[in-house]
């Protein structure tokens, strides 16, 4: 198998019925929180991005 450090795999929670908006939202799959994500994730762009 192969495993890498720069690679996150993101689940997703499902709950009943919903449209594929309610499913990005309910996931934090919009593109703030995946902003927010790289951010956090890449070393060197938390200071360039405060």
């Amino acid at each position: 198998m192969f495993f890498s450090k720069n690679l996150h795999v993101r689940g997703y929670k499902e709950e009943g019925t919903t449209t594929p908006f309610d499913m990005v939202v309910r996931n934090d799959l919009d593109r703030f929180h995946l902003v927010s994500d790289v951010i956090d994730r890449v070393p060197k762009l938390g200071s360039i991005a405060a």
